[in-house]
């Protein structure tokens, strides 16, 4: 694990605004993912249908490779103080390239919380959502590992994944320090008993490169989007899904 953490010569105070700037990084690199396509390719494929998967797993290898790409100059904000926090993306330039690429970013939307509410506002489906959240149930390790003058403790917690083939349930690990006693996080993980530094989530790590004072920071709820439970919201995914499925 690799943790560089630059405080810009400030003590964090409960009181006070801050803004973290976390890296995105891909925990595979590009001979891995070519080496799975190569794996998974058929071989000179005859069948329409065959011919046509490898087509579209030849684009997505292709566009893989091209967020691996990108993400080596993709960051993101966790503006934060005691009671709340907002995770969003800075606006960026986007190519026809970096679009295509975008899925395998992995990124949807601004993450927020209030104290014990954690919102997360999206747009799915054609129609902006204000999706609520429960609260996460985490594990919390007693391994730990020091980083300069901070010691960083794991802990894991599970993410429901939702797709043609059923339910799954992936570990999301996180490393946290007591020290920074904020309990916010990148992509709405949060309530642990300090600061997410790094956040594992699939094949995607976010890591805190560096943390800034505030002058002011204006954080309210959003407002535009139709408010909904994470239980309903998953439901409606569940339902489009059959119901393109059942069109084609």
């Amino acid at each position: 694990m690799s943790i560089i953490i630059l405080f810009v010569s400030i003590n964090l105070s409960a009181q006070e605004n801050y803004r973290a700037i976390y890296k995105l990084d891909f925990l595979i690199d590009s001979l891995e993912v070519k080496k799975r396509y190569e794996k998974n390719q058929i071989k000179s494929p005859s069948d329409p249908k065959d011919k046509m998967k490898a087509e579209l797993s030849l684009d997505m290898k292709n566009r893989f490779l091209n967020a691996i790409k990108f993400s080596k100059n993709e960051y993101y904000n966790l503006d934060f103080n005691r009671d709340k926090s907002k995770f969003y993306k800075p606006n960026r330039i986007e190519t026809k390239e970096y679009k295509s690429a975008k899925i395998f970013l992995r990124y949807r939307g601004i993450y927020y919380s209030f104290k014990n509410e954690l919102l997360h506002k999206k747009n799915a489906y054609g129609q902006d959502f204000i999706v609520k959240k429960p609260k996460l149930k985490w594990e919390i390790s007693s391994i730990s590992k020091k980083n300069g003058k901070y010691t960083c403790f794991k802990a894991i917690t599970q993410k429901k994944i939702q797709s043609s083939k059923g339910i799954s349930y992936h570990d999301v690990i996180a490393w946290f320090v007591p020290e920074i006693s904020f309990n916010h996080g990148p992509k709405g993980y949060g309530g642990l008993p300090g600061l997410i530094v790094r956040l594992d989530i699939g094949y995607l790590s976010y890591t805190i490169k560096k943390i800034k004072k505030l002058d002011f920071l204006e954080l309210k709820k959003p407002t535009k989007g139709k408010i909904i439970s994470l239980k309903d919201f998953e439901a409606l995914g569940k339902k489009m899904y059959e119901s393109r499925r059942n069109s084609f």
